[in-house]
C-alpha cells in the first residue's frame, strides 16, 4: 500500500525551527535561573509580549522562577506575590 506524506505547512517549519531555537538557547544556559530568565525573554520575544513571568509549583503553591527581560526577581516583592498567587488561581480554575 502507498503511504501518502504529507509536506509540511511553512507555518509549521517555522514554528519548528522557532522551538528548537529557544531550546537551544535554554539549554546553553548552565544555572536554572538562568535558563528560566533565558526562556522567559525569548518567549517575549516570540510572542511580542511586554512581560512573560514563568512559575513552577513547589508543595502545591507556585513559586515565581524568573521574569522576562532581566526584571530582577524577588519573592518577597508585592509583584512576585500577586503573580504567583494569579497563577495558583489560574491552576485552581483549569
Amino acid at each position: 500500500m502507498d503511504t501518502l506524506r504529507a509536506t509540511p505547512s511553512p507555518l509549521a517549519a517555522s514554528l519548528s525551527e522557532a522551538v528548537l531555537q529557544l531550546q537551544a538557547a535554554v539549554l546553553s544556559q548552565a544555572r536554572f535561573d538562568a535558563a528560566a530568565a533565558t526562556f522567559a525573554t525569548r518567549l517575549a520575544q516570540s510572542l511580542a509580549c511586554e512581560r512573560v513571568s514563568v512559575g513552577f509549583v513547589e508543595n502545591g503553591y507556585v513559586r515565581i522562577a524568573a521574569f522576562s527581560h532581566g526584571a530582577a526577581l524577588d519573592p518577597q516583592q508585592t509583584l512576585s506575590r500577586h503573580l504567583a498567587a494569579a497563577m495558583d488561581e489560574a491552576i485552581d480554575q483549569a
